[in-house]
């Protein structure tokens, strides 16, 4: 480990860190940011459909036509 570079890009690939900055993007009512992540999350993987539906952060875009697709897109 000692003088090893650390790859920092990894956690660009998680899809749990695109939906927590969606969270966070919800939070401070950047909507078109979170729609994003949402979607940057699904993209990468993110399945629990059940977590996204009842995230509360996600109370005021619930009703964004983008949302539902993204949602929509989870099996």
């Amino acid at each position: 480990m000692v003088g090893e570079k650390y790859n920092t890009n990894h956690w660009m690939e998680n899809p749990d860190v695109a939906y927590l900055s969606a969270i966070y993007f919800a939070k401070i009512n950047q909507t078109n940011e979170a729609l994003k992540s949402l979607q940057e999350a699904v993209d990468l993987g993110y399945s629990d459909k059940d977590k996204m539906k009842n995230e509360v952060a996600f109370e005021e875009i619930k009703s964004n036509t983008s949302f539902n697709k993204i949602l929509d897109q989870i099996k």
